[in-house]
């Protein structure tokens, strides 16, 4: 139990820090940033796959989707490989918006971190992805 607490705390001070130096309110919110950041490094794929990559339901993802159409910042485009799919891509203005706010939130993270040495932060993304793997395992 001291472990979930111990992640949960550090996890929310964590996404807290993200977002101190670049406020998102009246811009997008937390999720939306969340969905473009993901097509962002990631490309166009499917709202599943999105769903999967944010840890959001997708049930959540079609309402954030839907926002972010709205906003021009996305567009549904039909899979080329599958006439049933269709994939979420970042128009112009999506591109312009997570390049203008990325940086900004990752140097909130990059000063929530300062105190850990490199070698820390190895350790902790290191033991953090093997604690996931395992739960991704328990799943199957």
């Amino acid at each position: 139990m001291k472990l979930f607490t111990t992640l949960t705390k550090a996890t929310n001070s964590l996404h807290r820090d993200a977002f101190r130096y670049e406020p998102l309110e009246g811009k997008i919110s937390e999720t939306e940033f969340a969905v473009l950041e993901a097509l962002y490094f990631g490309g166009a794929m499917n709202q599943c796959t999105v769903s999967r990559k944010i840890l959001k339901s997708r049930g959540n993802i079609s309402v954030v989707v839907q926002q972010l159409v709205n906003k021009e910042l996305v567009d549904r485009v039909p899979d080329p490989l599958d006439r049933r799919s269709t994939n979420i891509s970042l128009t112009d203005k999506g591109t312009e918006m997570i390049q203008l706010l990325f940086p900004r939130v990752a140097e909130g993270i990059r000063r929530s971190t300062d105190h850990l040495s490199n070698e820390e932060l190895e350790d902790l993304i290191r033991l953090t992805k093997k604690l996931g793997l395992q739960g991704d395992k328990d799943e199957n």
